[in-house]
Formats: C-alpha cells, structure tokens, sequence
C-alpha cells in the first residue's frame, strides 16, 4: 500500500506499507540477495524511516541500505514465519501540480495506492 499525501509547505509524503507471509517454519533471511526487502526511493528524499514489524513483537527502525542499482535500497530483515510488515515513510520537495514517480518491485500482490482528494493517479511505463 502505498499512501501520497501532498501538504501546504510545499512537500509529498509518502508512506508505504509491505505485508509479507511466511506459511514455513524456518526464517527467511539472506543478506546478500536484495529481492525480498528492496524499494524504491525516487531522488531527493529528505528524510527517511523504515520500521519493520515481525510477527507477534514490536516494530523497530532499520537502516536503509544502497545497492548498485540507482534509487534501490534495501532493508536487512529477516522475515519470520508469520505475517511481518515494512512501514517506509519519506518525504521530498513538492509543487502542486507534480508528478511523483516510483517503481513498484513486487510483482506477487497488487499494489494500493491511497491519496488525498484532488489528487490524480495515472499508470505509465512497463509493468
């Protein structure tokens, strides 16, 4: 889910949420392979947060990390059997009107999007 929440002080911010399921028993976690918890940061952010949530405990911050792919970070957290969740917040400079761009790297589940009335969603590039 990813929510779009322009404000008067001339900024975007956007909150993003991801919901994972793990039905095994064993704990997936592989550092090396950015697949499971990559996103998307469009240039400039001003400020980041990334909160993971594992099942069953309180959420904590986790630094993002760069990859050597452009605007793609990725957060180290391993992902337990059980329903986890990612919550990213961020926001970046904003003029109404604008456009905001972002790549959505999870194929598995459709991606919501949530905005403030007057604000228009469109779909362009290669999904």
């Amino acid at each position: 889910m990813m929510l779009l929440e322009p404000t008067a002080a001339n900024q975007l911010n956007i909150s993003e949420s991801f919901v994972y399921q793990n039905d095994g028993k064993s704990t997936y976690n592989d550092p090396d392979r950015a697949h499971s918890s990559s996103i998307c940061l469009p240039v400039p952010t001003e400020r980041s947060k990334s909160t993971p949530s594992p099942p069953e405990a309180c959420p904590s911050a986790a630094p993002l990390k760069k990859t050597a792919k452009p605007n793609i970070y990725k957060i180290d957290f391993p992902i337990k059997p059980g329903q986890s969740r990612i919550d990213l917040a961020y926001s970046m400079p904003f003029t109404s009107p604008g456009e905001f761009e972002s790549k959505v790297l999870y194929k598995g589940a459709p991606t919501r999007v949530v905005t403030a009335q007057g604000v228009t969603v469109g779909r362009h590039g290669s999904y």
